[in-house]
């Protein structure tokens, strides 16, 4: 009793700080993060609570898009558009926030940051073969503060040994280095400093084995790391062929975790509901759906589902829709158009965000359609209508989004139910969508570096 009346106590003071001093009360030991999360002392409704829509580019133009059923599109088209030059190309999505080339963008509340010029990826000075993926790294329930994180990832034409940032070289004793390396080190951009830094990541555990064994060989020069996971002050990147790694920024430590059925399967991680989930695609329409269980100081991927999409070419009906989704540019102004021609009402602290999600996502609505007794087995191989791709999960709820050039959909782990959302609007022939980022706003002001 004594235990619930501090907690209380403690609630009660707690209550009289400002967000960001509260965010960071949070992050000081177990209690006060639940003395913070029990009484709901953080704004609710300044958090990325609801999934407004799927950010996304293609791969033959480029151009920033937004999905989204039809009352939001116009709300999320408006933030970008009221940029006034051309959005480079995107990055990464993280509880918010948008990571382009040179800025970490809050299109709610059309807050721009600007990143210093970035390190050279390689020691070399006349190298021009490697390549960092950038990763953002921000979660406004434990600090307003983001941090940009460069990963160095193996080229899948040369055996190269700057992944590590050492000098370039070939030969078979780069093949056979140990990968990931430890020290890992990557440069970490961070918003309270305002600069660059080298950090080295010491890995926990045991290697995914030689560079030469594990590194994933690609048609082209797109990047391999992308369609990462962030879940509790952690970043889970895939770092070779049938592996991911589990990142720390907090004590600089790393964790190699293999892929569940190892290389098999085209992966796509994400978080949801209860933490870190991937979706492994195995021919054109059949995924099956994994959950990463860290309980007990162990990384297990545990099987929720596998789904055949096949059936849904000629069985689902494209009016299954409460609302419809649509696509809207978020392009940039034209010569001949001002801001004062779009809505760029900003939400300030007297008018509200939504607490919650508005869209009834639930698998019980009427338009929700059951897969359970659809044909299942491997007849993937013989399907050839336009295949799927994971557009990547619902972060709060146990949905996954999948897209081919004739409809968009989700899928319910549980019940196995699919709706149609809508189509976007994606070329397929000409390689399709680039990158995806399921959207969910923050109305946190005061980004910092912003002007």
């Amino acid at each position: 009793m004594d235990v619930l009346e501090h907690h209380d106590v403690l609630a009660d003071i707690l209550r009289h700080l400002p967000p960001r001093s509260l965010a960071a009360c949070r992050c000081v030991c177990a209690a006060w993060r639940a003395a913070v999360d029990d009484h709901r002392l953080l704004r609710a409704d300044l958090l990325p609570l609801s999934l407004d829509g799927i950010i996304y580019q293609t791969q033959d133009s480029f151009i920033t898009k937004n999905f989204s059923r039809t009352s939001m599109a116009d709300r999320v088209a408006a933030a970008f558009r009221g940029l006034d030059d051309n959005l480079p190309e995107l990055m990464d999505c993280r509880n918010g926030l948008l990571l382009f080339w040179h800025y970490v963008l809050n299109p709610a509340t059309r807050q721009v940051a600007q990143l210093p010029p970035q390190p050279r990826p390689c020691e070399a000075m006349d190298c021009t073969r490697c390549w960092d993926d950038h990763y953002l790294i921000y979660d406004p329930t434990v600090s307003p503060h983001f941090e940009v994180i460069l990963v160095p990832y193996p080229h899948h034409e040369i055996p190269v040994g700057h992944i590590s940032r050492h000098m370039c070289g070939h030969g078979s004793v780069v093949s056979a280095m140990e990968w990931p390396p430890s020290p890992y080190i990557m440069h970490v951009f961070s918003s309270r400093t305002g600069s660059w830094e080298k950090r080295s990541f010491r890995r926990q555990g045991e290697a995914a084995g030689a560079l030469a064994d594990v590194k994933i060989k690609l048609p082209n020069l797109v990047c391999f790391l992308y369609h990462v996971a962030y879940w509790r002050e952690a970043l889970y990147v895939r770092c070779g062929a049938g592996f991911i790694m589990r990142i720390d920024l907090r004590n600089d430590m790393y964790q190699v975790i293999e892929l569940p059925n190892g290389k098999e399967g085209t992966p796509r991680l994400g978080k949801s509901k209860n933490g870190v989930y991937c979706a492994l695609r195995h021919g054109r329409c059949t995924f099956e759906v994994w959950f990463l269980d860290e309980s007990h100081g162990r990384m297990e991927w545990v099987f929720k589902n596998k789904v055949n999409l096949e059936p849904i070419r000629g069985d689902f009906r494209k009016n299954h829709t409460d609302e419809q989704w649509i696509e809207k540019s978020c392009a940039p102004l034209k010569r001949d158009e001002s801001k004062t021609d779009i809505n760029l009402e900003r939400v300030d602290d007297n008018n509200q965000a939504p607490v919650e999600d508005a869209y009834d996502w639930s698998s019980d609505n009427e338009n929700a359609i059951d897969t359970v007794e659809w044909p299942g087995g491997s007849s993937f191989n013989a399907y050839v209508g336009p295949a799927f791709e994971c557009l990547g999960f619902h972060p709060y709820k146990e949905i996954v989004l999948f897209n081919n050039s004739e409809r968009t959909l989700a899928y319910h782990f549980k019940s196995s139910k699919v709706r149609h959302l809508g189509k976007m609007e994606v070329n397929h022939l000409r390689m399709g969508v680039e990158e995806s980022f399921p959207y969910a706003p923050c109305w946190v002001r005061n980004l910092p570096g912003s002007s």
